[in-house]
């Protein structure tokens, strides 16, 4: 693989960290090719057209050649979404003097691959007007840790158990400075 294709997968998943990041980063990449966005149309009549649609975190593309369709055609997919921890709509809880996320999982990930390490904040916010505002976090902010040996001392014997609800949830703040999450993710999109 050459070194161009290379970076630019990279800017690709440095811009994508959710499924509608990286249908929004595709959009403008096709545009800047020569597709058309025909999202908003209702029936797509020209034959010779490259066009796209995007629906939330999906997005359909394709090249329309000279031939008829009983010559066949092609069909290639992909999904962008993975396994993730997604932030419940009230996420705000206080634990033993931490303000903690209450998340959910998506997918299948490997849980404790989760523990002890930066996680940042991306996704969408949907307005009281309706509209829709991608936000990602300029730095990481919360984080899951594992209990020290001396809280979980039969740890190496029995291997690390999580409970999905109990252990997962990552601390961002401490109670004594702690704002809503809301109110946080208003300053980001710069909302109210």
């Amino acid at each position: 693989m050459s070194n161009k294709l290379i970076s630019s997968l990279c800017r690709q998943l440095d811009a994508s960290p959710t499924s509608r990041h990286v249908v929004e980063y595709l959009s403008k990449q096709l545009l800047t090719n020569g597709f058309t966005d025909c999202t908003n149309q209702k029936t797509i009549q020209s034959k010779n057209i490259s066009g796209f649609i995007t629906r939330a975190g999906s997005l359909v593309a394709w090249r329309t050649g000279s031939q008829d369709i009983q010559d066949g055609f092609r069909i290639i997919g992909a999904h962008t979404d993975s396994p993730c921890l997604k932030l419940k709509p009230q996420p705000d809880e206080s634990r033993f003097g931490w303000q903690t996320l209450q998340v959910e999982i998506y997918g299948s990930p490997l849980l404790n691959s989760w523990l002890d390490r930066d996680l940042g904040i991306a996704g969408h916010a949907v307005l009281r007007n309706g509209s829709v505002r991608l936000f990602c976090a300029a730095t990481p902010l919360a984080r899951i840790s594992q209990l020290a040996i001396h809280l979980d001392r039969e740890v190496n014997e029995r291997g690390l158990i999580l409970n999905k609800q109990l252990h997962l949830s990552p601390a961002w703040a401490t109670d004594q400075y702690a704002e809503s999450f809301h109110a946080w993710l208003a300053k980001q999109i710069k909302t109210k």
